[in-house]
């Protein structure tokens, strides 16, 4: 019986924060709205913060050293920016990627052929087959890994994570970005 009774509150607080977890992935749900208790906001606002812990800790997953580019401010959404990244830095990276991958963000694996257009504020992977380019990301340790091959004049082989459609890369260039975890030349 007290199993039962543990099962229905469970069950009864999701039900009451559904439409705050909207925003990000169901792991993350419990810890956002406690991040969200710590603040008075309108209900309006709680989306808002709640896009911003989901922004923020993909953000932190992804790891490619973009997060500068976020101050500190008062609006709801780099509030819970803010409240993710906290989050994910007391949790621990390993922890952070077991229990909630670039999957429950809705990115799709991907492999595939093309150049690298590399510029300020621009950096694009156009896929070989004729797609749109994609707004490219690497995680700091990949860049560092494979900082000798990335050019524009290549044609190389790409492994990583595909997003959802969306607004990514500077001032929403982008449809897609391709989160890359791996790289080779063609021979």
């Amino acid at each position: 019986m007290k199993h039962l009774i543990f099962i229905v509150l469970i069950l009864n607080a999701m039900t009451a924060h559904g439409e705050q977890c909207s925003e990000v992935p169901a792991t993350l749900c419990e810890p956002a709205v406690k991040a969200l208790q710590s603040v008075v906001l309108s209900k309006e606002d709680q989306l808002e913060f709640m896009r911003g812990y989901r922004f923020g800790y993909l953000q932190y997953l992804i790891d490619d050293g973009s997060l500068m580019s976020v101050k500190p401010e008062k609006s709801p959404f780099v509030l819970g920016f803010h409240a993710a990244m906290q989050y994910s830095k007391n949790s621990g990276k390993q922890n952070a990627i077991v229990n909630i991958g670039l999957d429950s963000f809705g990115y799709k694996p991907i492999e595939g052929v093309g150049k690298f257009t590399l510029g300020f504020e621009m950096n694009y992977f156009t896929p070989e087959n004729g797609e749109p380019s994609w707004c490219q990301r690497f995680p700091k340790a990949v860049r560092k890994k494979y900082s000798k091959i990335i050019d524009d004049k290549r044609l190389l082989k790409i492994k990583g994570w595909l997003s959802p459609i969306g607004l990514y890369g500077h001032m929403g260039s982008c449809q897609y970005e391709v989160v890359i975890n791996e790289l080779s030349e063609l021979k």
